[in-house]
C-alpha cells in the first residue's frame, strides 16, 4: 500500500505561476501552516491515509513487539505526520526562486559535517554520495546542493541517478535545477535509470573518471538486474532488494564514497549529516574473486550504515508504506 496521493489536484494546486508568486512573497511559517492545513488534505485523502496508518500499524508490530495497540497506532501517525510535513517542504521548494531557496535552507537546515565534504572534493577524485530515504529527501538533498555551491564548487558536475523520470516529484527537482544551470549556480545533470543498464553504466563510470559528484540513494527499491537480496534490516528481520552498483563503481573508478542521512528534530528542524569517507581501493580485474568479495564487503559496510539510520529513525524512513510488495 503505497502512499495516496491526488498527484492531478496537487499539479493545479501548487504547480503554477500564482503559487510560485504566493509561495516566494510570503513568509515561511505562514506558507506552511496554509499547506499543511488547507492543500495536504485535498491532495492526501483523510479516509485512505487512515488506512495507510492500519497498514503501518500492522508493520510496526515488528520493530516494537511487546508494545499494545494504541502505541503503534500512536508511531504510526507520527509517521503520517512526517510524511505530510515532507509534502509541505517539497511543495514550497518547488516553487522557491534560488535566493529563497537559499533561506528556506538557512532557516530550517543544520548542516552537520561539513569539514567531510571539503576532505572529500578537496582529493580530487570522483564522489560518490550516497543518502536514503529517511528524513526530509527533497529538502536534504537541495540542502547538499546549497552547501556545494557555498564552497564554490560550481565547476564541478553534479550528476544525480533518477530510477523512475516519469514520478512527479523528480520532474519537479529536475525543473528547479534546470533553472540554476541556467543561472550558473552550478552544473548539474539528472541520469535516468530505465534499463538501458549498459549505456547509464558507461555514464556512470565516464562522470566519476571526470572527477564529479554523483548522488544516490543506498534504499533505491527499483527493479533491475543491479540489485541483490541483502537482508538490509537484521534488527527488524526483514530482507530487501538492495542496489550493489555504488560499491562497484566506487572500486572501478578509484572514487571517494561519501554517506550522508537526514532526520527531522522534535523542533521540525531538518538535520543533515554528512559522515566520513570512504576510501576503498580501486581495482578492474572484475572477474576476480578479491573484487567481487570486495564489493560485497563494502555493500554490506553501506547497508549497515542505511540500517543504522533506519533504526534510529524509524517513523521517518518513507518505504514502510512498500514493504508487501518489495519483500515479495
Amino acid at each position: 500500500m503505497t502512499i495516496p496521493i491526488n498527484f492531478e489536484i496537487e499539479d493545479r494546486l501548487i504547480n503554477n505561476s500564482i503559487s510560485r508568486l504566493v509561495i516566494n512573497n510570503m513568509p515561511f511559517k505562514v506558507t506552511k501552516s496554509l499547506i499543511l492545513k488547507f492543500i495536504i488534505p485535498l491532495t492526501i485523502p483523510q479516509k485512505r491515509m487512515k488506512n495507510l496508518e492500519n497498514h503501518i500499524a500492522n508493520y510496526y508490530r515488528i520493530i516494537y513487539p511487546k508494545s499494545d495497540k494504541s502505541f503503534l497506532y500512536k508511531k504510526a501517525t507520527i509517521y503520517t505526520n512526517n510524511y505530510k510535513s515532507k509534502r509541505c517542504d517539497d511543495y514550497i521548494l518547488f516553487n522557491l526562486n534560488y535566493q529563497n531557496t537559499l533561506k528556506y535552507v538557512d532557516k530550517y537546515v543544520i548542516i552537520q559535517g561539513i569539514s567531510h565534504l571539503q576532505q572529500a572534493i578537496a582529493y580530487n577524485r570522483g564522489i560518490i554520495a550516497v543518502g536514503s530515504h529517511v528524513g526530509s529527501q527533497v529538502l536534504g538533498f537541495f540542502a547538499l546542493m546549497v552547501i556545494l555551491h557555498r564552497l564554490h564548487t560550481d565547476k564541478k558536475r553534479i550528476v544525480k541517478i533518477v530510477s523512475a523520470p516519469d514520478i512527479k516529484e523528480f520532474k519537479n527537482i529536475f525543473s528547479r535545477l534546470k533553472y540554476w544551470n541556467k543561472n550558473n549556480v552550478f552544473d548539474f545533470e539528472f541520469i535516468w535509470t530505465e534499463n538501458r543498464k549498459y549505456i547509464e553504466a558507461i555514464k556512470f563510470f565516464e562522470a566519476l573518471k571526470k572527477k564529479c559528484i554523483l548522488t544516490t540513494n543506498l534504499d533505491v527499491l527499483a527493479g533491475g538486474n543491479s540489485q541483490k537480496k541483502f537482508k538490509l534490516l537484521n534488527t527488524f528481520h526483514i530482507r530487501l532488494p538492495a542496489i550493489i552498483g555504488a560499491a562497484k563503481l566506487a572500486l572501478l573508478t578509484d572514487s571517494i564514497i561519501l554517506p550522508w542521512h537526514n532526520y527531522v528534530d522534535k523542533n521540525g528542524i531538518l538535520n543533515l549529516v554528512i559522515e566520513e569517507q570512504l576510501n576503498p581501493a580501486c581495482t578492474r580485474k572484475t572477474q576476480s574473486v578479491d573484487f567481487k568479495q570486495n564489493v560485497v564487503n563494502l555493500s554490506n559496510t553501506l547497508f549497515k550504515l542505511l540500517e543504522n539510520w533506519v533504526q534510529e529513525y524509524p517513523e521517518q524512513w518513507i518505504y514502510w508504506d512498500r514493504l508487501d510488495e518489495l519483500t515479495n
